[in-house]
């Protein structure tokens, strides 16, 4: 019966809203060391889109490890773009530590706001 419901209501209306079947396609980074640094820094580049970028890693106070993004063009003010290595990195930023809860401008080593 419901089928035949939606046969009559496309048929009455010849435009009809067309129906979500899945959501929006997200292209997720592939991301590539192509440059080290030290041994806590590194420049990677996205397989996909050619997108260069500098990583620094760094632990909160309560030792959750975390990674900066540098001179990003996403996130802060300043170009820094906190995130955890564990996560699919779909462009977050994290403002409070996932373990103690502490900002992490002032709780993580190198995160801090620069003016």
């Amino acid at each position: 019966m419901k089928a035949n419901k939606n046969a009559a209501d496309d048929a009455a209306n010849p435009n009809p809203s067309p129906r979500r079947t899945q959501g929006p396609s997200i292209a997720i980074p592939d991301w590539q060391v192509v440059e080290k640094i030290s041994e806590d820094c590194f420049y990677e580049v996205d397989q996909h889109t050619g997108r260069k970028r500098k990583i620094e890693k760094s632990r909160c106070c309560c030792g959750q490890p975390v990674l900066i993004e540098r001179e990003g063009n996403l996130g802060r003010g300043d170009g820094k773009r906190v995130f955890y290595p564990d996560e699919p990195d779909l462009g977050w930023d994290a403002f409070r530590c996932k373990s103690c809860h502490a900002p992490v401008s002032e709780s993580v080593p190198g995160a801090e706001y620069e003016k």
